[in-house]
């Protein structure tokens, strides 16, 4: 039912790999993450029909990665680190790293001075990945390509080397106020979803049919913030600054509370408006996080996303069919092609 693959970006030859476990997370707005484990003697069985070291099959260049279910892809990254081990009874084991896309944007720059004015930040976003896949080197192509960038909000930015993972994320909903949702989707292609990412899902029904484990979790004190600080550009005491307050029935409640928020390249005051007014919006009060636990197939982690609202009920603290948001999911597949879905909602 699970399958794994890997691609030579080089040749273009794609090996279909053998695993003992598979595990990939995705989480909004921050990209995704994989890891695999294999039997030395099975990998270096493939490595020979080959004629290549299992090293090289992994190491000697970009290696991209995907996991499959019943042809369809679950995730898509590279290859990022190897390692093989010994254990007490001498069976060697890789355990391979691998990380989506978005994570790779971590190991590109934006160049020495890049100024948008004005201009939609999903086309920034796309700007941005764009001009580093048309390095004058020759080697930037990553084969991301463009997909829906819904209009969005219209932002001033300069930036100076900056890492384009880093940027994308600070214009992205969880950092800032109108921000967007994005990914690099299985497709590589760049998504940028107005207002936000996903749907209502009230037929998917989350509950002690489905559920095996859950988890219910109200943030204390020294989580919220009734005032914040966004502070940017500038040194010493002349430094770039907004400072955004929620309503008075936030400060009676819990008294004050004060936090900062930082982007030390941000010189758009109203950037750092959205900055510190998003902070208030998802720390003024508590909200709930629920860590829940299902299996796959129950229900079938191809029928929602990242995202979507599902339906939860709880009794035990009193939540009956209320929807809640899938922020991340952390898929763990065994040997037995037993699978366990954990999700953090909101």
């Amino acid at each position: 039912m699970y399958s794994l693959f890997v691609k030579n970006t080089q040749t273009g030859d794609i090996i279909e790999f053998p695993w003992s476990s598979l595990k990939y997370i995705e989480q909004l707005n921050t990209g995704k993450e994989a890891t695999i484990t294999c039997s030395h003697l099975d990998l270096k069985t493939i490595a020979n029909t080959y004629g290549l070291d299992p090293i090289f099959l992994l190491t000697a260049g970009l290696r991209e990665l995907w996991i499959e279910k019943v042809g369809q892809k679950l995730y898509y990254g590279v290859v990022s680190d190897v390692d093989l081990t010994k254990d007490t009874k001498g069976d060697l084991q890789y355990t391979i790293a691998s990380v989506g896309f978005v994570s790779v944007l971590a190991k590109r720059r934006t160049g020495p001075k890049r100024v948008f004015s004005a201009t939609d930040a999903g086309q920034i976003a796309w700007t941005l990945i764009n001009e580093s896949q048309n390095d004058s080197s020759g080697y930037g192509n990553l084969g991301i390509t463009q997909g829906t960038i819904t209009p969005s909000v219209n932002r001033d930015q300069t930036y100076v080397f900056a890492s384009i993972k880093d940027e994308i994320e600070k214009m992205s909903y969880y950092q800032i106020k109108n921000g967007f949702d994005f990914d690099i989707d299985n497709n590589k292609q760049l998504q940028v979803w107005y207002p936000q990412r996903g749907t209502n899902r009230p037929e998917i029904v989350l509950d002690d049919r489905t559920l095996t484990n859950w988890m219910w979790h109200k943030p204390g004190l020294l989580s919220l913030s009734n005032r914040v600080y966004a502070l940017g550009a500038g040194i010493n005491g002349d430094v770039a600054y907004q400072q955004c307050d929620s309503l008075i029935d936030y400060k009676a409640a819990f008294k004050l509370l004060e936090d900062v928020v930082s982007d030390r390249s941000q010189a758009s005051l109203t950037n750092l408006a959205d900055m510190g007014n998003q902070a208030l919006r998802d720390n003024q009060s508590p909200q709930i996080v629920l860590t829940l636990t299902h299996t796959d197939g129950e229900p079938d982690i191809l029928n929602y996303s990242i995202g979507d609202s599902l339906a939860v009920t709880i009794p035990e603290v009193n939540m009956m069919n209320e929807l809640h948001r899938v922020l991340k999911r952390t898929v763990t597949i065994d040997a037995n092609e037993f699978a366990q879905v954990d999700l953090e909602v909101k």
